[in-house]
């Protein structure tokens, strides 16, 4: 295999030797040219503590003349430290000999005043560079290296040269950008463009930029900066791309976005396959496989092109924004972004698809709309496909994607500039959420062991991401990468079974199933104390650590979710103890929420984080570095364990805290519970549920009614403790449990804890009142005990229902199960019994008094 793979690496090679051999890279020597702006300013002192390298840059100076396609380059660096001598005494020039001459004027060296001439053009090394290989991108760039030798510290260091020639590709404009200060201190810099008349360069100044000089000379315009600009020594980690705290300018002769428009549309123009081509015939076997659906023909075009045509891309001279023919990509089976794109445009043109290629930035994002227009400010092509009376966005360049087409993860490249358009930047749609669930199941074992069961679930973005790692990465190396993370967590890992995994590509959901055993896993504190981790290292791992004294925006990996639930179940099925701790951590762009709750053996912890925007906003930052620490302190926490190896904790507050909403609520439920009572249900007379006599026949209440009241005592008990007890069902340690779901979860285990929450304070105030209608052997106690025994029934599977959807363990569920199948066998014994007992029937036959007292009347008046 191994031979297989180096054969073909070699005739890679091979073929691009032969391919560019028809290119041979030279350097020639030229006098200066005559044309240069000749620059009356002087470099101002550079503090030397702003050094880093042992030299500083004293004079940076770039000037290109339009007309004669030449762009002259002047470099002056002054050796501080003898470390400078490495640093500065190598000179590398990139250029494309494609299209491109290099012509060395001077280099020297000046010491002690006196000019030591170093320019050798034998002593030059031509090397291929390619700067994008590894993106498996070959630009065709060589790099002209030069070694200086005897340089010495004090010495200035002068070379210059021009390179002549621009890419035709650009039709003869110019465009550039460049960059007046930086991270290193510069003495002076010269920037200039020399500009024939009858043309026009136009310029966007970014930063503190300062305005350019102009200078008519000769039928030239002269369009320059020559200053000493201020060494910009902000620089941060995590910078949004489109953040820039330094001065630069953007030049360009395309005056609108509707011009570079048109250019791009010449360089990709419309191409029509011809039916007997190898690329119609394959599109005709799509939409036959398709059946005529469009939307599943777009699919598998998208599909093939995505999967089946990798991405290299051989972008010399012209090709650096010339798409090859979509033939030759179809035939080769590889080309970049562009031809990617060109490829599937022609493949949907061929069945009349509407479609436009698009130009895309990857890094500018929302700032794209304060550019030059220019070719320049693109980085990528994607494309636009019309689907149901709208366009989509697809990007043909990420592999192994899953979902519809219609609901296909696009990247968040804020304004894209459509080629079929007319002329004008389109924002793109708002991408959707990609969320990460990771499950960790940890049973702690006897011999400090613990098993570990880790369900990872990926979506969207994260979906594609992961299924393009299993599909590219060898199952060994995949194992052994999972294994590595965890063993950074616990102290020994040993896999119980491989890595298992599901994908389901269609709704995009790809799971990661991992199955370890933990040896000797228990931290130990400087008090020697045993603790269990509950760590988020993956959570941690995608929050920005930065320094507290930062200005700059933080870039986020917006947008995301991930949901880290961590489950550890006690040994011996030993209860915890009562355990819950809540904290939310939020901005207007992030959340951290750390939750914590224990029920029974098991202790569960979940972490979670989600990102809003693409980034922290410099108002905001301050307040993310607190957050940040407070997050990590809790995400990186551990839960002590006893000599014994239990795991046992208590939370005090936690057992007298109540959820105030809650508690509020079951006393106006209870309230109007009783409003209702006393003045509409106890005047009403009894149904025809039950059959009462109108003469008493029982003096009492007697027989098996003593054991029914005996029972309704213990219910009011009963739903005292649950109702008003912290830990029942308005405490803080239930609604606490709830909080740490989300989504589905969250809204039914909010509905059924709502709803046993109402039901049991009815139930409460009724319990009251019904063994007060007993007492008085009211006419209506025996439907209003029927109509009590079905609400407890009911307010009993509910909460059955909430704790098995918020995950408590299935030995507690079948217990639960247990006892309701008990009382619903028990209610329906007692339900029967007040239907047909004649001791019912015969005992409670006393009606509302008012009731009763129009009877007697009535009998007075008889007598």
């Amino acid at each position: 295999m191994r031979l297989k793979i180096l054969l073909a690496i070699s005739l890679f090679f091979v073929g691009l030797s032969v391919l560019f051999a028809q290119t041979t890279p030279r350097i020639t020597r030229s006098e200066t040219p005559a044309w240069l702006y000749k620059s009356t300013v002087q470099p101002k002192k550079v503090d030397l503590d702003d050094i880093n390298d042992g030299y500083y840059i004293d004079l940076y100076e770039n000037q290109t003349h339009l007309g004669l396609q030449t762009a002259y380059y002047k470099t002056i660096r002054v050796i501080t430290e003898e470390s400078g001598t490495e640093n500065a005494g190598q000179i590398y020039v990139v250029y494309d000999p494609s299209i491109q001459k290099l012509q060395f004027h001077e280099l020297k060296i000046i010491r002690n005043g006196q000019e030591l001439d170093r320019l050798d053009l034998n002593k030059f090394k031509l090397l291929a560079t390619e700067r994008n290989l590894s993106n498996f991108i070959y630009d065709g760039t060589y790099s002209a290296h030069y070694v200086v030798d005897d340089l010495r510290k004090g010495d200035k260091l002068v070379f210059s040269y021009s390179l002549i020639g621009f890419n035709p590709v650009f039709e003869g404009k110019f465009s550039g950008n460049y960059y007046l200060n930086g991270g290193e201190p510069y003495g002076k810099v010269l920037l200039n463009y020399i500009v024939p008349n009858g043309r026009i360069l136009n310029i966007k100044r970014h930063g503190s930029t300062p305005v350019e000089k102009r200078m008519e000379k000769d039928g030239l315009t002269y369009l320059f900066w020559d200053y000493t600009p201020e060494f910009n020594t902000e620089y941060e980690d995590y910078l949004p791309a489109w953040y820039s705290t330094e001065d630069w300018i953007q030049v360009s002769e395309f005056s609108t976005w509707l011009e570079v428009n048109k250019w791009a549309r010449r360089l990709s123009p419309v191409v029509y396959l011809k039916p007997e081509s190898e690329l119609a015939k394959f599109v005709d076997k799509l939409w036959d496989k398709a059946e005529g659906n469009k939307e599943r023909f777009i699919g598998y075009c998208l599909d093939f092109v995505q999967d089946e045509v990798r991405y290299t891309g051989f972008e010399m001279g012209e090709n650096s924004h010339r798409p090859h023919h979509p033939e030759k990509i179809f035939a080769q089976r590889f080309g970049d972004c562009k031809d990617k794109s060109y490829l599937l445009s022609t493949m949907l043109n061929h069945q009349a698809i509407p479609n436009s290629l698009v130009l895309a930035n990857t890094y500018t994002d929302p700032f794209l709309g304060k550019f030059q227009a220019n070719p320049l400010a693109f980085n990528h092509m994607v494309i636009a496909v019309h689907i149901d009376g709208e366009f989509k966005f697809l990007d043909p360049t990420i592999s192994y994607q899953g979902n519809t087409v219609k609901n296909r993860y696009f990247p968040k490249y804020g304004k894209v500039l459509p080629i079929q358009g007319e002329g004008s930047l389109v924002a793109v749609e708002e991408a959707s959420v990609s969320e990460i669930i990771i499950e960790d199941f940890i049973t702690v074992l006897d011999n400090k062991k613990a098993q570990l069961k880790v369900i990872t679930t990926y979506f969207g973005a994260e979906a594609d991401v992961i299924r393009a790692s299993f599909k590219q990465t060898a199952k060994n190396q995949l194992q052994k990468n999972y294994e590595e993370f965890y063993n950074k967590i616990y102290k020994s890992v040993e896999r119980i079974d491989d890595i298992k995994f599901e994908d389901n590509r269609e709704e995009n959901i790809f799971k990661v199933y991992e199955f370890y055993t933990l040896k000797d896993f228990m931290f130990s504190d400087e008090l020697n104390q045993k603790f269990i981790p509950a760590y988020s290292s993956e959570i941690i791992n995608r929050v920005p650590e930065i320094n507290n004294n930062r200005l700059s925006p933080i870039q986020l990996n917006y947008p995301l979710r991930i949901d880290h639930i961590i489950k550890i179940t006690n040994k011996d099925n030993r209860p915890i103890g009562s355990f819950t701790e809540n904290d939310v951590f939020k901005g207007e762009s992030y959340s951290m929420t750390h939750n914590a709750i224990s029920y029974g053996d098991t202790l569960m912890v979940n972490n979670i984080l989600e990102y809003y925007q693409d980034h922290v906003p410099v108002n905001e930052v301050q307040k993310f570095i607190k957050d940040r620490q407070a997050a990590v302190d809790l995400f990186m926490n551990g839960y002590s364990v006893n000599k014994d190896g239990y795991l046992t904790i208590v939370n005090i507050s936690a057992l007298f805290s109540y959820n105030g909403m809650a508690l509020l609520f079951q006393f106006l439920l209870i309230a109007a519970c009783v409003w209702y009572i006393v003045n509409v249900y106890n005047k009403r007379k009894p149904t025809s549920i039950v059959k009462i006599q109108e003469e008493e026949s029982y003096n009492g209440l007697g027989g098996w009614l003593i054991l029914v009241l005996i029972g309704m005592f213990f219910n009011i008990i009963l739903y005292l403790i649950l109702c008003f007890s912290p830990t029942g069902i308005a405490g803080k340690i239930l609604w606490d449990q709830l909080s740490v779901q989300s989504g589905l979860k969250f809204g039914i285990g909010f509905l059924f804890r709502f709803i046993s929450l109402s039901l049991a304070a009815i139930i409460l105030v009724f319990c009251v009142y019904t063994t007060i209608l007993m007492l008085k052997r009211r006419n209506i106690f025996p439907q209003t005990f029927i109509f009590l025994r079905i609400a407890m029934a009911v307010q009993y599977l509910i909460s059955i229902s909430a704790g098995f959807i918020l995950g408590y363990r299935s030995e507690n569920i079948i217990v639960a199960i247990g006892i309701l199948v008990f009382s619903l066998i028990g209610s329906a014994i007692w339900v029967s019994y007040m239907l047909y007992s004649n001791r019912v029937k015969g005992t409670f036959t006393v009606p509302y008094k008012k009731e009763q007292d129009i009877i007697i009347d009535e009998r007075k008046l008889t007598e």
